[in-house]
């Protein structure tokens, strides 16, 4: 669910980033700054990276990580787990559907160049067919009406054969897999209709600058503009908006701004993408390894009157080692049910102070999750038995510490 989250996000964002440059002429920039933008919705959510903040205290104890797991603790109740079930079987059926129909469109397009047959020509495949509705083609087949003018046949090739020379199936191929991922995102059906215009002004400027006239090629247009039937997976001779479309035609240059908008919208595109990968450190710091680490002490003193140290030439220790800490955590600590039927996952940091007799003291939250979880931890740390205390110059100290608690429901 996180990675359908992402990448609708990054498909929205790529999405409005695209409207400073839609109305500009460079048609082969805007191909590929659509196609990048929907392998990124693709790749991207699939990785992250932390972004590393600078540790004030080097000395630094690494434990196996305290992970307090939902499953040793409880199971999700159940009312939340129905919710989440039907939410997941509602997405896949959608997807099912729509993988149903992209197969069944397919499944039409290659029987009826089978029922048609095919004529093998030089790059591509042309198909003669009875259908009266406007030529297409998908991927090197081109289908074309038997019975159209060969004037108009000629100029629709040309046109057909730069969607093919141009691989402009792969793109809607990769279009229609964003789309079945996320059919609930009414932008990505928006998106698959810019890629499909960006397709149609690249053909039509092949086709005129291979000396069709433009006049008469504007008026087959209108011609098959009242033709329009054919699938979504094809590329088709007269599919996009005629309004847009003949502009982009008439247009004779791009605005003196268009390379100044296209690197603002490179620019912004960069600062999005790195805001979606990356995670703060806050957040994920300590959470695999659940390192206890020396921290700055909140107080000058201790409950002893002793000086609290951030670090010490020897460290306080747990009896028995990290192992027996981790035990004695796992073994105390309950998982809040208020935070379970929330689903309320995350790290709490407790920092305390080891004072120079070993006990635990001035026990706080440094950071929390809420539901419950803070207290919890808290109070399995305040139960905690004397440590082996810390040593600075020979002679017993007070430290500060903190220890990272994950709650988990995986």
């Amino acid at each position: 669910m996180i990675y359908i989250f992402k990448s609708s996000f990054i498909i929205t964002g790529v999405f409005l980033l695209y409207q400073l440059l839609k109305n500009d002429k460079n048609f082969i920039r805007n191909r590929i700054f659509l196609v990048i933008g929907l392998l990124l919705s693709l790749v991207l959510p699939l990785f992250s990276y932390t972004l590393s903040q600078p540790i004030a205290i080097s000395n630094t104890y690494t434990l196996e990580p305290i992970t307090i797991n939902a499953k040793q603790v409880n199971t999700i109740v159940q009312q939340n787990f129905n919710f989440f079930r039907i939410i997941l079987i509602v997405y896949f059926l959608g997807i099912i559907i729509f993988l149903i129909r992209d197969g069944l469109q397919i499944y039409k397009l290659l029987s009826m160049a089978k029922r048609s047959g095919i004529v093998g020509e030089k790059g591509y495949k042309l198909v003669f067919t009875k259908d009266t509705g406007s030529p297409f083609s998908f991927f090197n087949m081109i289908f074309i009406n038997k019975q159209i003018d060969k004037n108009e046949a000629e100029t629709i090739l040309v046109h057909e054969q730069t969607h093919v020379k141009q691989r402009h199936s792969l793109d809607v191929l990769l279009m229609e897999i964003v789309v079945v991922l996320q059919w609930f995102n009414p932008i990505a059906w928006y998106y698959r209709t810019l890629i499909r215009e960006v397709h149609e002004y690249l053909a039509d400027s092949a086709t005129l600058r291979n000396g069709i006239e433009k006049a008469g090629y504007l008026q087959l247009l209108f011609a098959m503009a009242l033709k329009v039937k054919s699938a979504d997976l094809s590329n088709s001779f007269c599919q996009i908006k005629l309004k847009r479309r003949l502009s982009m035609i008439s247009k004779n240059c791009n605005s003196r701004f268009s390379g100044l908008k296209f690197v603002l919208s490179i620019s912004l595109l960069l600062m999005f993408l790195w805001v979606v990968s990356c995670e703060n450190a806050d957040k994920n710091k300590a959470i695999s390894d659940a390192s206890l680490s020396a921290v700055p002490p909140s107080t000058s003193t201790s409950m002893n009157n002793d000086k609290v140290l951030a670090t010490s030439e020897k460290m306080p220790a747990y009896q028995g080692g990290d192992k027996a800490l981790v035990k004695f955590i796992m073994d105390n600590i309950k998982y809040p049910q208020a935070a379970k039927e929330k689903g309320i996952m995350g790290t709490v940091y407790i920092s305390f102070v080891v004072e120079s007799d070993g006990t635990v003291a001035d026990v706080k939250v440094d950071k929390g999750i809420g539901s419950g979880c803070d207290e919890e931890a808290m109070r399995v740390v305040k139960l905690m038995p004397k440590w082996v205390p810390g040593q600075d110059a020979g002679k017993n100290v007070s430290v500060a510490l903190k220890l990272p608690i994950k709650f988990s429901l995986n």
